[in-house]
């Protein structure tokens, strides 16, 4: 019984960090790339001030996998943005 109310316990604990992605805000004149290197294919070029879903909580050599509100997805290098815990303000919670 004591494990089961450590499991619930660390259960109750550990849900929000699931349930709340972390995002980005483009700080720099940036792209969203195709693939996480500096010769990939540009798929988008978000504006200083764009707020962008982070994808994965992981980096492939210095991009993170984000995707701007209207979908579309792709990498950006970790110096141009700025990284915030949580959802975007005013948007729904999203899982990874």
């Amino acid at each position: 019984m004591r494990h089961r109310t450590i499991l619930v316990t660390l259960a109750v604990l550990l849900l929000p960090c699931v349930a709340a992605a972390d995002y980005l805000e483009v700080r720099r004149t940036a792209t969203l790339k195709a693939s996480a290197d500096s010769d990939g294919a540009v798929v988008a070029r978000p504006a200083i001030g764009t707020l962008l879903v982070l994808v994965a909580n992981e980096q492939t050599n210095g991009y993170y996998r984000a995707r701007e509100l209207d979908g579309t997805a792709g990498w950006i290098y970790r110096t141009l943005v700025r990284r915030f815990p949580g959802s975007i303000p005013g948007q729904p919670a999203e899982n990874n």
